[in-house]
């Protein structure tokens, strides 16, 4: 999914993206799993806020298979689902 973002970033250097990991897995761990996420668009920032901040912020939410996409939406963003072809819906707003 970051790799996803960071090319969209790249392509999309007038908005700006803040990438947020799961609590457990802190993007530094990701990153160090996946080395070209070490370097990334300078319109992309990593989160180092509470999720009600990053929440409040965002106008748009990128998301596959997380409940998280009920509270964007109650916080006002637009959801953004990333689906893969050839594979099963894991989006909770249509399953």
């Amino acid at each position: 999914m970051f790799l996803f973002g960071k090319e969209v970033a790249k392509k999309s250097p007038e908005v700006q993206f803040r990438f947020r990991s799961h609590p457990i897995l802190p993007f530094g761990v990701v990153a160090k799993q996946n080395p070209s996420l070490k370097q990334l668009p300078s319109n992309v920032e990593i989160s180092d806020q509470g999720k009600p901040n990053d929440l409040i912020q965002a106008r748009w939410f990128l998301y596959r298979g997380t409940s998280l996409v009920f509270e964007a939406l109650a916080a006002g963003a637009r959801p953004l689902y990333a689906g893969k072809k050839a594979e099963l819906s894991i989006d909770p707003l249509k399953n």
